[in-house]
C-alpha cells in the first residue's frame, strides 16, 4: 500500500481515539426504547470498527471489507430507526422482536434520502449513494460479502490463491467507514442530549 493509504489509516485511528475519549464523557441515559436502540447500534458498530481496523492492519483486506458490509447495514438501520420510525411514532419493540420487519436496505436508504435537515444533522443527500438509483457503494461491499464480481474473479484468476485487491478500493472503503463511524458518533451524542459535546466536536472538525 502507498503513502496515501497509510496516511488515511493513521488519520482514521487518530479520529477513532478522539471519539473514544469523547465517549468517556458521556453518561448514557437510555430512558426511551429509541435511545436504547440507538446506543445499541452505535456500540455494535464501534466494536466492529475496531476489528475492521485490525484486519486492515493485518492486510486481511477482503475480510475487513466483508465486515464492512455488515457495518453498512447497521449504519443505515440506525438512521432509519432514528429519523423515520421515530418520526412516525412506531412501536420499536415490534421491530426488535421481529413482529414487524424493517424494509429492505435500498428502501430504507431511499426514505432516508428524502429526510430533510433536522436537529443540526444534515442527512438528506448523504443516503442517495445507498439507494437503488446509485448502488455503487453498496456493490463495492456486496461483492466481498457474496463472493462475487471482481472479488471472485480476482481469486479465480490468481496463480497462488491470493487475490490482489485494488489499493484504491481498500482506501475508499476505509474512508467510507471512517466517515460512517464519525457520523454515527455525532448522532449518538446528540440523541443522548449532549449538545455540548456535539458542538465541541463540530468546532474541532471545522
Amino acid at each position: 500500500m502507498d503513502i496515501s493509504f497509510h496516511a488515511s489509516l493513521g488519520r482514521t485511528k487518530l479520529k477513532k481515539r478522539e471519539i473514544e475519549i469523547s465517549l468517556e464523557k458521556v453518561e448514557i441515559c437510555n430512558d426511551t426504547d429509541f435511545k436504547k436502540l440507538n446506543t445499541t447500534y452505535f456500540s455494535i458498530f464501534h466494536r466492529h470498527f475496531s476489528v475492521f481496523i485490525k484486519l486492515i492492519e493485518d492486510d486481511c483486506f477482503d475480510s475487513a471489507i466483508s465486515l464492512g458490509r455488515t457495518m453498512l447495514e447497521i449504519y443505515v438501520k440506525s438512521f432509519y430507526v432514528e429519523f423515520v420510525l421515530k418520526e412516525k411514532n412506531k412501536n420499536i419493540i415490534d421491530y426488535i422482536e421481529m413482529r414487524v420487519k424493517l424494509p429492505q436496505f435500498h428502501i430504507m436508504a431511499d426514505e432516508l434520502s428524502k429526510v430533510k435537515h433536522k436537529n443540526g444533522i444534515g442527512i438528506e443527500d448523504h443516503f442517495i449513494q445507498f439507494t437503488q438509483k446509485d448502488l455503487s457503494t453498496y456493490s463495492k461491499f456486496s461483492d466481498f460479502t457474496h463472493c462475487s464480481g471482481e472479488y471472485l474473479k480476482g481469486y479465480f484468476d490468481s496463480v497462488n490463491g491470493i487475490c490482489k485487491i485494488d489499493p484504491n478500493t481498500v482506501l475508499e472503503v476505509l474512508e467510507i467507514l471512517n466517515g460512517m463511524f464519525e457520523l454515527m458518533f455525532k448522532t449518538f451524542i446528540f440523541v443522548q442530549g449532549r449538545k455540548d459535546l456535539f458542538i465541541g466536536f463540530m468546532d474541532k472538525k471545522n
